[in-house]
């Protein structure tokens, strides 16, 4: 079984690709980020950014439930690998 991983500054231009390629690998992944605004576009399947297929590959991970986001520090307590 692969570990839970999640990703501080998750919403950011390092953070969300790692998070969604770690996702596709068949992590469960949790994105924490102090921002309400990105974390509700990643949430909608958007990016905060301009990353060619990324939102094709946002949208997968997070229909499969592999992917969740937050603004909510306590929820790193969740998980294998922060």
């Amino acid at each position: 079984m692969l570990p839970s991983v999640c990703v501080v500054g998750g919403c950011g231009h390092v953070g969300l690709p790692l998070g969604v390629v770690l996702a596709q690998a068949g992590c469960h992944v949790g994105l924490l980020d102090t921002s309400e605004e990105r974390v509700d576009l990643v949430r909608q399947g958007r990016l905060p950014f301009i990353e060619h297929d990324g939102e094709e590959a946002l949208a997968e991970v997070i229909k499969s439930g592999k992917l969740q986001v937050t603004t909510d520090n306590h929820v790193i307590t969740e998980y294998d690998i922060i």
